[in-house]
This record gives C-alpha cells, sequence and structure tokens, in this order.
C-alpha cells in the first residue's frame, strides 16, 4: 500500500473515533441515542409506579376443593407522591371477585385488596386473577392472581347428559353410575328424582364401609310416550355447606323419528282450494300407509296418503278448502301432526302468506322510483 493510501486509511479512523466518542457523550447526557432513551424511559416508568404489592402479586393456594371458597388478602402500597384512587376491580372470570379496605390511597398509605375464588366452576388447574383499576395514568394496571389445582368432592359424575334410546314405548333403559367421595367425611344424602312425565324412573343406591363412601347408583328409565324425554336425580352433600348438590340428568329418544320434506307450507285465504305434498321418511324402517295418521282434525283440511317410491317412504296429500284457510288463518298456531307407530311424530306448520317476509316484488317494483311509471320508449306505463 502507498503512503498516500495509508494516510488517508488512518485520517479516515481518527474522523471515525471522534464520532463515536461524541455520540457516547450524547447518549450520557440524554442526546440522540435511542437506546439509551428507551433505557431512560423505562427507568423513569418504573420510578413513576405508584402502587406496589407487598410480597407476591401471585399466591399458590395449591388443592382445594371446587367447593371449598378461598379468600386471599394483598398489601398495595403507594410509593408515589400523589395519592392514587382506585377505580374498579377487573377480574378475568366469574369466579373471582375483589373488594377492597379504601380506594384511595395516600402516598406512603396502603390498602388491602381481598380476592375471592369460588372454584365451584374449575376443574383441574387454575389461574385467576383480578386486576386493579387505579387513576395513577402510568400503572393503571395491577394484577392478583391466585393459582391451584381444583378437585371435585366427587369422581364419576357425568360432565353432560345421558343419553338413551329406546325402539319403543315401554322398553326400560338401565344405567349405572359410580360415585366417588374425595373425603372421609364427605356423604350424599337420599336422592330426588324429577321427570318430564313420559318417563318412569326407578332408582336404587348400594354404598360401602370404607374410609371414603362410594356409591354405586343404578337407573332405570321406561318411557311411557314416543319422542323425546327428560329425567334427573339430584343427591345433596353432606359434610360441606357450601357444595352445591350433585345433579344428573337423561334424555331418552324413544322410537325412529319421521321426517316431513317439507315440513313448513304458506297458504292464501282464497276462493280456490290448495294442495300440498309431503314426503314422510323414516330411517331405515318400512312404513304402512294402513297405519297412518294424522292430528288434529280441522274442518275444510283433508290428509290422505298413499306409498312412496322406497319402503320407508309415504306420500302425503293434504288439501285446503277455502274454509280450511280460513281455519288455519283463525288459529295463531297451525300445525299438523304425521304420526306412524313405532315412530315419534313429524310436525308440519302453515303460515298466512301476510304473515310472511315481504319478498322482492315484480321488475319494475325493484326499479329506482325515478322510473316508476315510465315506459322505455316514452309511451304510457312501465312494460315487459
Amino acid at each position: 500500500m502507498k503512503h498516500e493510501q495509508i494516510g488517508t486509511v488512518r485520517a479516515m479512523k481518527s474522523v471515525l473515533q471522534t464520532v463515536w466518542a461524541v455520540t457516547a457523550a450524547l447518549a450520557v447526557m440524554g442526546g440522540v441515542s435511542v437506546r439509551a432513551d428507551e433505557a431512560h424511559a423505562s427507568a423513569g416508568e418504573a420510578d413513576a409506579r405508584a402502587l406496589h404489592v407487598v410480597g407476591t402479586n401471585s399466591v399458590v393456594i395449591g388443592t382445594i376443593y371446587n367447593c371449598n371458597i378461598t379468600n386471599v388478602p394483598f398489601r398495595v402500597v403507594n410509593k408515589g407522591t400523589k395519592p392514587v384512587v382506585i377505580e374498579r376491580l377487573k377480574p378475568t372470570c366469574s369466579c373471582a371477585t375483589g373488594t377492597f379496605s379504601t380506594n384511595q390511597i395516600l402516598p406512603g398509605g396502603e390498602a388491602t385488596i381481598t380476592v375471592r375464588l369460588d372454584p365451584n366452576t374449575i376443574a383441574g388447574e387454575f389461574d385467576r386473577s383480578v386486576w386493579v383499576i387505579a387513576d395513577d395514568a402510568d400503572t393503571p394496571y395491577l394484577r392478583l392472581a391466585l393459582t391451584g389445582t381444583a378437585e371435585p368432592l366427587f369422581s364419576g359424575v357425568p360432565e353432560k347428559s345421558i343419553s338413551l334410546t329406546a325402539k319403543d314405548v315401554g322398553m326400560p333403559l338401565t344405567n349405572r353410575i359410580t360415585l366417588v367421595s374425595a373425603a372421609a367425611d364427605v356423604f350424599l344424602a337420599p336422592l330426588t328424582i324429577e321427570t318430564n312425565g313420559a318417563v318412569r324412573m326407578d332408582v336404587t343406591v348400594a354404598t360401602n364401609l370404607a374410609k371414603t363412601a362410594t356409591y354405586e347408583i343404578t337407573t332405570v328409565l321406561t318411557p311411557l310416550e314416543l319422542g323425546r324425554q327428560t329425567a334427573s336425580i339430584t343427591l345433596p352433600i353432606i359434610g360441606r355447606a357450601t357444595a352445591d348438590p350433585l345433579v344428573i340428568s337423561f334424555k331418552v329418544a324413544t322410537g325412529s323419528e319421521l321426517a316431513a320434506i317439507p315440513d313448513r307450507f304458506v297458504f292464501t285465504l282464497d276462493s280456490q282450494p290448495q294442495t300440498f305434498r309431503v314426503i314422510l321418511r323414516g330411517k331405515d324402517a318400512r312404513l304402512d300407509p294402513a297405519a297412518f295418521t294424522s292430528d288434529p282434525a280441522v274442518e275444510g283440511v283433508s290428509v290422505s296418503v298413499v306409498k312412496g317410491r322406497r319402503a320407508s317412504e309415504l306420500m302425503v296429500k293434504i288439501e285446503v278448502s277455502p274454509k280450511g284457510a280460513e281455519a288455519l288463518y283463525l288459529n295463531t298456531n297451525s300445525v299438523l301432526q304425521l304420526r306412524h307407530p313405532g315412530f315419534s311424530p313429524a310436525t308440519v306448520t302453515f303460515a298466512d302468506e301476510g304473515d310472511e317476509p315481504k319478498k322482492s316484488g315484480s321488475r319494475r317494483d325493484r326499479l329506482p322510483d325515478i322510473f316508476q311509471g315510465f315506459s322505455p320508449r316514452g309511451k304510457g306505463k312501465f312494460s315487459f
């Protein structure tokens, strides 16, 4: 390298070293350095934060039963130079609530915020909290959290309704459930039964004499009608005053369901008779026209039936006379039940055209107002 080039390089290094030194000095003085400004802002925010929690803001409460309501106090101090007002406490879920001893904390003062946890709807590990919202603009949010695990008092309780199916009326359906107590001092009281009246329910309970109680519950549901029925058993808990009773529900479907296609018709108050046709289907079963019935009987409305294209189909014809249309109109809930033995009925509904949402009319009606009443050729009314 020539002497002239070496001299040039040395001069450039000297200039760069001078620029770096000036930049570093400005950074120390709060100058142009972006990183220095950010670090200074972070430190300023930390210094400006008024509310602080004494100790930890997240308390581990361990394993609890889901009926154990827990209250945990948090001490919050104001390390700022101005009073801070707690505007509200915002929980992360309905199972957590908060209360405070005072909503105004003077400089150097403190308040106690109590977080109340009701774990009735919690299963397993949880992390629930309450946010403290104050008028301190720099730090409006302060999180107070409770973590742990919630266990049920009894294991084996079904999470959803137990669904059962019966081919016909009078067929008993048996189901067994095993419930095990999680504590030695927790038991079940005698149960109560509730049904919708169209199903009979018999229940037997067997228990043991072990340290923790085990209950073998056998239910027998006998449907009394075709269709869908409901039932439930309620078991109060002894040993925990805050525990809600256990509720086990059942859904019973008896017989296959008939499907009406279509299942809704719009009639008119006209002087002419009207005819509606329905395809009635039974899933994987043979339908007999002679076994078909319909109700209720409406004067002026006649129903007839013939075999369909498949053994599982019937063709239903519904004829409505002008008098029948008036009868349907006067009945605010006009329905027709289509029935066949071994099936729950299909329902066909009727509606008057005057009660239907208005659809877009003719092409003329859909035109902007400016075109209404004019012919495209300028001769008389608008026509197509």
